[in-house]
């Protein structure tokens, strides 16, 4: 088992007449909200913007601070190699005034977008679950102009 470093993950809530974008690991099923990694000597709503063109080819506006995610889980990959994450991820609201939610597609082989009911990912009985699950209580957060909030994996 590889060990690694503590990743910091940027992560947009963009949400559109009660359903929220979606990002789909078409090789796994894994369901998560669109972002990536901080780049050195990059800001967290800088990297969100840069994340938004290249895996949508979209510039969208990064809005309020929604809340951290705290998060740690083993991934194995195609040769059956697991790798151990510690990630903190920064979660925002994403905003656009004159793009058409039905542009967002994805520009990476590797992963798909969808829109999603905000009830399907934070209801009692969720159809959808992200990754990781706590992500919930941030769109939550959005959905409702809620408190920022933090959670983690560990409590």
């Amino acid at each position: 088992m590889s060990e690694q470093g503590i990743e910091i993950i940027v992560r947009g809530v963009w949400m559109q007449d009660g359903q929220v974008l979606v990002c789909r690991d078409l090789e796994n099923g894994h369901c998560f909200l669109p972002g990536g990694h901080v780049e050195f000597g990059e800001t967290a709503a800088g990297a969100l913007q840069r994340e938004m063109v290249e895996e949508l080819g979209l510039s969208l506006q990064v809005g309020r601070f929604l809340g951290a995610v705290e998060s740690a889980f083993d991934q194995a990959d195609g040769s059956g190699s697991i790798t151990r994450h510690h990630e903190v991820n920064l979660v925002f609201e994403l905003s656009s005034q004159d793009i058409d939610p039905a542009d967002a597609a994805s520009q990476e082989a590797h992963i798909a977008f969808e829109w999603c009911q905000v009830d399907d990912m934070t209801g009692p009985k969720p159809t959808i679950n992200l990754l990781p699950p706590t992500m919930a209580k941030l769109i939550n957060t959005a959905a409702n102009k809620g408190n920022t909030n933090w959670s983690s994996s560990w409590e």
